[in-house]
């Protein structure tokens, strides 16, 4: 979150600087491995958190003013997630925590000796700040709508387990989750409706919390995946429309999530801890509800205007 918020007011997103972010990457995950105390993991992966943060901001930064690149941006997530939770899972079952490091290590440094092309732009004099009407509400959104549906989704494991699912059935069900989104990501063009996906999502997360039926929950997992993608990638578009300088709002924008999905898991935890899954499903259903109507009204107010 600190990494967006400094990279689009401080830096210019350029190749040379996602190569140092990477690198650094490469080097926690390295070091991870071997630490067997938790304060040093904590740092450790406080400085991964960072160097991925840089990076996220540099590619969304890269393309936010084009919508095919945005698309082809958005859809590395839900391709990354279907690919990595099956693999994760596998190392998970035959080895401990430094394995998972180990192989974090190995894919990340694989990008090292990958070309890297960020098309450059001057910082202006002084950078652009949140002026237009309906920015901020979209931003605050954003940070309400990760937040509650995280403070579901951390849950996801423990709500398979209490239907009878195995580690790899969970693991199954969340590449169908990224698989849905692959689709919906790539695709170029605008998404009318954004806020209907999202109240989509309030629906799933409240009959996650609710349902006895492993097949359900497949149903469940998938379609979030699907709305989920269905919906940021138009966001995104919504702060580009509303912004000289589109860059900036992606890295405000990133911020927002990633405060959303620090804060929510707390938050839904605490809601488990002094009430049941179904306190949090209705919680997170009501605040994503209110994410979606705020959200399509600033997206229709030229409309009624």
């Amino acid at each position: 979150m600190v990494a967006n918020l400094i990279g689009n007011r401080r830096f210019v997103a350029s190749a040379r600087l996602a190569r140092q972010a990477l690198l650094a990457f490469v080097v926690a995950n390295a070091i991870s491995v071997f630490l067997p105390n938790l304060v040093a993991l904590v740092a450790t992966r406080t400085a991964a958190g960072a160097a991925m943060g840089l990076l996220t901001w540099i590619a969304w930064a890269d393309s936010a003013t084009d919508g095919k690149r945005r698309g082809e941006i958005a859809a590395i997530g839900p391709l990354s997630a279907a690919i990595a939770a099956p693999l994760l899972g596998i190392v998970a079952t035959i080895g401990d925590l430094g394995w998972m490091f180990a192989l974090l290590t190995a894919i990340s440094a694989v990008g090292l000796a990958l070309p890297i092309q960020v098309a450059e732009n001057d910082i202006p004099t002084k950078r652009n700040p949140i002026q237009t009407p309906g920015v901020k509400l979209v931003l605050f959104s954003m940070g309400v709508m990760l937040g509650s549906a995280s403070a579901v989704f951390v849950f996801v494991r423990l709500i398979a387990q209490d239907l009878g699912m195995s580690a790899m059935a969970t693991s199954v069900a969340l590449s169908l989750n990224a698989l849905a989104g692959i689709p919906a990501a790539r695709y170029s063009g605008r998404r009318r409706l954004p806020g209907l996906w999202i109240a989509i999502i309030a629906a799933c997360a409240l009959l996650l919390t609710q349902t006895n039926s492993p097949v359900m929950f497949f149903i469940i997992v998938t379609l979030w995946g699907l709305c989920f993608w269905s919906a940021v990638p138009e966001i995104f578009s919504m702060l580009a429309d509303r912004s000289v300088f589109p860059s900036d709002r992606v890295g405000d924008a990133q911020a927002a999530m990633a405060f959303g999905r620090v804060v929510g898991p707390t938050a839904g935890g605490a809601l488990v801890a002094s009430g049941s899954f179904t306190t949090v499903g209705i919680v997170a259903c009501v605040l994503l509800l209110a994410s979606a109507v705020t959200i399509e009204v600033v997206a229709t107010a030229h409309r009624w205007r």
